[in-house]
């Protein structure tokens, strides 16, 4: 009897939603890949100055590099503000970015897809597919993923901003303007994103 009701479930699916499962999973599958290697960071390099640093001077010391190393704040203030709670925290960096960029790219693609038939399952393919792609074909993955400095520089900055493009996204939809505490939000938003890496 089961095994009847799981051939006519199979069987009214068409050949684009088997496969298009078959390959999420096996995206999802290298992914949570990615994001296991990552359990086996340690701090590197610049690592060690902004785990040691005092966390009630996280803001004096994102000023200093700000005016010192290039212009970015926000890659500092979450690296003052992460990196001393734990050394084990450069273990779960990668991973956590890994699944937050997923779940950005994922709310963006669905946000592109909506009113199309099956447009969560296509939205988290083309999402599963855009970040493996991403991350398989970046130059070096060691900087701007499994190094907690540089993901704070390079991949922070990308994740926040597709969650912005899905957030602008999904206000554009809505049926009622918004007002300016919405414009204020997006602003501010996009100040944010723009302090991950050098102008």
């Amino acid at each position: 009897m089961f095994k009847n009701d799981a051939s006519a479930q199979w069987a009214g699916r068409d050949s684009f939603q088997v496969v298009s499962l078959v390959a999420a999973a096996a995206l999802l599958t290298a992914l949570v890949a990615f994001g296991w290697l990552g359990t086996y960071t340690r701090f590197v390099a610049d690592d060690f100055v902004r785990a040691t640093a005092p966390p009630v001077a996280a803001m004096a010391l994102v000023i200093d590099d700000y005016q010192d190393s290039g212009g970015r704040y926000a890659s500092s203030l979450l690296a003052y503000s992460l990196l001393p709670v734990s050394p084990a925290i450069a273990g779960v960096l990668p991973g956590t970015a890994l699944a937050l960029w997923l779940l950005a790219l994922w709310w963006f693609c669905g946000e592109l897809l909506t009113g199309t038939p099956d447009s969560r399952r296509n939205a988290l393919f083309a999402a599963a597919a855009i970040l493996w792609a991403t991350i398989d074909g970046a130059v070096d993955a060691g900087q701007s993923l499994y190094w907690a400095n540089g993901m704070f520089i390079y991949t922070a900055g990308l994740v926040c901003q597709t969650f912005l493009a899905a957030a602008l996204l999904w206000r554009s939809r809505r049926a009622e303007p918004d007002g300016w505490p919405a414009q204020v939000w997006i602003a501010l938003a996009a100040f944010f994103t723009a302090g991950f890496s050098e102008p």
